[in-house]
C-alpha cells in the first residue's frame, strides 16, 4: 500500500526518462529493461480507462469490465513491446503471510467503506443499460492521463479484474487473439510482437507473498526499472542501479496509429542509491521511517532527522520491525514450486490446506473455515447448474459450461459432515498424498509409481524435475479420468 505522503515528498527529485529500447533523442535518458508489478499495474488501467469512459454511461456502466482491463493491460504491454522495452518479469500477488493479516484487513475495510458510499449515492438503482455506446480500448487510453469524471469517482473496482489479467497473460493472448483484439486500434508489423506464439506467458510469475519483493530482486539483479504505482519499491534493496518508474508518471505523446514505433513513452524515475546521495542521508529507508512516525513534518526536517537518527535507529528495535516487510527476499525455488494456475485467493486456500487441512486428535477452526469455504465454492456452482437449466441457450460456450458442471454430486454428498469426511482418510494420510492423488488423477496423463509426488514439492523441498529420469522404463498405469471432485480425493 505505500508509505502515505512518500511519493510526494520524493517525486520532486525524479527524472524524466523515456521508456525506449534505444535512445531517441540526444540528451534524453532511456529505459531499456523493466519489471512490473502486476496488480499495481492492474489497478493502474482499471483508473485510466475509467478516466476515458463515455460520461452518458450509468455509473454502474462505466466500471471497466475485467474484459477491458485485459485487453488494456495488453494493449499497454504490446506498446512498450513496439518500443522495444523489454519486460523481463510481471509479477503478482501469491498467498499472502499471516504477517500481512493487518494490513489485508485494511485493504478490505476500505474497500467495504468504498462499496458503502457507493450505495449510499446510488439508493435508487440504475437505468437500463444503454447498448449504443460501445468502448475502444488503444495505447492513447492506458498510457495517456485524464481526470476521472466526477460522477465516477469513489466507483469501485472490480474484484475479479488482477485474477483475469494473470490468467489471460498466461493462457489468453497469443498471437492470433492480439491480432484480432488490436486490429481495429494501431498497425504494426506483426514480426514485431516476437518469436513466442503466448509473448508474456513465461514471464507473469505468481510469487508467495506480495509482488513487491521480486520485482526488487530483479531490479537488484538486471538493473531493470520497476513499474510500480507502490512506493514501497523504493525502500527494497534495489541494488545501486535499480529504480522505480511510478506508473502515474508516463505518459504517451506523439501517438499515430498507423506508426506506434514512432510515438514517446515518458516516466519519471527514482533511483533510491542516488536520491540517498542527493538527500545527504544513508538510505531512503531512515526518511521513509521518520515520515512514517512523523507526518505532520516538513521536507527539511524529514531529511535533518533522517541525518541525525541514523545510529540511534539501527539500533531501535521498532525501526527493525519497519525493516522487516523490505528485507524479506523469495526463494527463486519457492517461486518456482509455488501454483502457477491459482487465483491468488484460491493459493491462500491452498497453501491454508497444507497447513491446517487435516482431521487430527483436535480440529482448529482453520479446518472448519476451510471446510466452510470449500462447501460454498460448491453451492456456488450448484446454483449456476440450477440457474442455467431454467434457460434455453444455444450460444456454444454455456452449452459448454452447462457440460463441465453436469456432474456435480448431489447435496447430500457435497455437505457430507466432518465425521464421514475424516473416514475416508487413514490416520497415516497427509495432506500432501491427498494432492499428490488429486493432481495425479485429475491431470489424465500416464505416470510412473515412482513419479508419483506432487507437482510443486519433494520429500526435500526442492523442485521436481521429471524430465530425463532413469526410472522412466518403469511400468506405467492409466488411470481413468474422474467425473468430479470427490471421486479424486476419494481412495480407490
Amino acid at each position: 500500500m505505500g508509505i502515505p505522503h512518500l511519493t510526494r515528498h520524493l517525486l520532486p527529485y525524479a527524472k524524466d526518462v523515456l521508456l525506449a529500447g534505444e535512445k531517441q533523442r540526444e540528451g534524453d535518458d532511456s529505459i531499456q529493461l523493466v519489471v512490473i508489478d502486476g496488480p499495481s499495474l492492474v489497478y493502474h488501467v482499471f483508473q485510466r480507462l475509467l478516466s476515458n469512459s463515455n460520461t452518458k454511461l450509468e455509473v454502474l456502466d462505466a466500471q471497466p469490465t475485467c474484459d477491458e482491463v485485459s485487453l488494456g493491460v495488453m494493449v499497454y504491454l504490446l506498446q512498450l513491446k513496439l518500443l522495444g522495452v523489454k519486460v523481463t518479469k510481471i509479477c503478482f500477488d501469491g498467498a499472502l503471510p499471516i504477517t500481512k493479516r493487518k494490513i489485508r484487513l485494511c485493504r478490505l475495510e476500505k474497500s467495504r467503506k468504498k462499496l458503502e458510499q457507493f450505495h449510499l449515492q446510488n439508493r435508487l438503482g440504475f437505468a437500463k443499460p444503454d447498448d449504443s455506446i460501445r468502448s475502444t480500448v488503444d495505447p492513447t487510453k492506458v498510457l495517456q492521463s485524464r481526470v476521472i469524471p466526477i460522477r465516477y469517482n469513489g466507483l469501485p473496482e472490480n474484484p475479479f479484474m488482477v485474477s483475469t489479467v494473470f490468467e489471460d497473460l498466461r493462457k489468453r493472448w497469443n498471437k492470433a487473439n492480439i491480432l484480432m483484439a488490436v486490429q481495429d486500434a494501431f498497425y504494426f508489423n506483426h514480426c514485431e510482437i516476437g518469436e513466442q506464439d503466448f509473448p508474456w506467458a513465461a514471464i507473469t510469475v505468481m510469487v508467495p507473498g506480495e509482488a513487491d519483493a521480486e520485482c526488487a530482486r530483479m531490479s537488484r539483479l538486471t538493473g531493470a526499472a520497476v513499474l510500480t504505482n507502490d512506493s514501497d519499491l523504493l525502500l527494497h534493496d534495489l541494488g545501486s542501479y535499480g529504480s522505480v518508474l511510478f506508473l502515474d508518471s508516463v505518459e504517451l505523446s506523439e501517438w499515430d496509429p498507423s506508426r506506434p514505433t514512432d510515438s514517446k513513452v515518458k516516466a519519471r524515475r527514482l533511483c533510491p542509491a542516488s536520491l540517498s546521495r542527493r538527500l545527504g542521508i544513508r538510505s531512503v529507508r531512515y526518511f521513509a521511517y521518520e515520515l512514517s512516525q512523523n507526518p505532520q513534518f516538513g521536507l527539511s526536517e524529514l531529511i535533518r532527522r533522517s541525518r541525525e537518527n541514523c545510529d540511534f535507529l539501527d539500533l531501535a528495535p521498532d525501526y527493525q520491525h519497519f525493516l522487516e516487510d523490505y528485507d524479506y527476499e523469495p526463494n527463486s525455488r519457492a517461486i518456482a514450486q509455488h501454483p502457477q494456475d491459482l487465483d491468488p485467493r484460491i493459493s491462500e486456500i491452498f497453501l491454508q490446506f497444507l497447513r491446517f487441512g487435516y482431521m487430527g486428535e483436535a480440529v482448529s477452526w482453520a479446518d472448519v473455515h476451510l471446510c466452510a469455504q470449500i462447501h460454498a465454492v460448491l453451492y456456488s456452482l450448484r446454483i449456476l447448474k440450477q440457474l442455467l437449466g431454467l434457460v434455453t441457450v444455444t450460444e456454444e460456450p454455456v452449452l459448454r459450461l452447462k457440460s463441465e458442471i453436469a456432474a456435480l454430486p448431489p447435496l447430500h454428498v457435497m455437505m457430507r459432515p466432518r465425521r464421514e469426511m475424516t473416514r475416508e482418510y487413514p490416520e497415516d494420510s497427509s495432506v500432501e498424498k491427498a494432492l499428490q492423488r488429486f493432481f495425479l488423477l485429475s491431470g489424465q496423463h500416464v505416470q510412473s509409481d515412482d513419479e508419483m509426488q506432487p507437482p510443486y514439492f519433494s520429500p526435500e523441498g526442492s523442485a521436481l524435475q521429471h524430465q530425463g529420469s532413469p526410472k522412466s522404463n518403469c511400468v506405467k498405469h492409466v488411470h481413468r479420468s474422474k467425473s468430479n471432485l470427490y471421486e479424486i480425493l476419494s481412495p480407490e
